[in-house]
């Protein structure tokens, strides 16, 4: 008697490990899993003095391409994931098949202006506003995942990944 298998293919994407160094890398890897363009993103750079001095917003659109992979993914997200990576996780949630799990990321969206002080001390500075394609900022409180799942201590030191764990029971 033969039996019928079900193959299911799906993407467990870590944004622990993934290398996502600018803004732009993020919107080109979530173009492949979208059917349809898409704002996720404006960004407004500080251009004056005064408080609402900015920039006319510029609107990041997710442009489909071809082959689009419309099956479960889930995003590991956590507190070190930052800026680039950040903005790669607001792209990634446009699409309805992927499912945020972990920690809220750094909050720290912005592209930085770095400055040395004369003793030699460091400090930057955000020089713009990033925000979702729903007006709301994540800058300084980080973006929240759909399901919260937080590694302590404990577990990171006994090799257990609670984060990882569930990400895997969603996409079984």
């Amino acid at each position: 008697m033969m039996k019928k298998y079900t193959i299911y293919i799906c993407i467990l994407l870590s944004l622990v490990s993934l290398s996502c160094e600018k803004h732009i890398d993020g919107k080109t890897v979530a173009s492949y899993f979208r059917a349809e363009r898409r704002l996720y993103m404006t960004t407004s750079i500080k251009n004056g003095p005064g408080p609402d001095d900015f920039t006319t917003p510029e609107q990041w659109l997710i442009e489909p391409k071809g082959g689009r992979f419309g099956q479960p993914v889930v995003l590991l997200t956590h507190r070190q994931t930052i800026s680039a990576r950040e903005t790669f996780a607001l792209a990634m949630r446009t699409s309805p098949q992927v499912t945020t799990v972990g920690d809220t990321t750094a909050g720290a969206f912005s592209n930085l202006l770095l400055r040395e002080l004369p003793n030699g001390w460091g400090y930057s500075m955000s020089i713009g506003e990033w925000r979702a394609a729903d007006g709301s900022s994540y800058e300084g409180i980080g973006l929240p995942p759909d399901e919260v799942v937080q590694n302590d201590r404990a577990d990171y030191l006994s090799g257990k990944d609670e984060a990882l764990e569930r990400a895997i029971e969603l996409l079984r």
